[in-house]
C-alpha cells in the first residue's frame, strides 16, 4: 500500500500551476512523492490519508 499524507489548513497554499492559484485555508494530498490532489478548506480528499498534518500557526 501506498503511504498517503494529507496536509491541511495552510495559511495560503500558492499552486505553481498555469492559473496561480491561491487558496487560502488550503490543503494539499499526497501520494507516495507526487502531489495528486490541491484541495480547499471543506473539500474532502480523494481517500483517507494514511497520515494527517495540519499547518495552522505555521510560518
Amino acid at each position: 500500500m501506498q503511504r498517503t499524507l494529507l496536509v491541511k489548513n495552510a495559511h495560503m497554499l500558492v499552486t505553481m500551476d498555469a492559473q496561480r492559484r491561491e487558496i487560502a485555508d488550503g490543503g494539499m494530498f499526497i501520494e507516495g512523492n507526487r502531489i495528486v490532489a490541491v484541495v480547499a478548506e471543506r473539500t474532502s480528499c480523494p481517500k483517507p490519508p494514511t497520515k494527517c498534518s495540519i499547518c495552522a500557526g505555521i510560518w
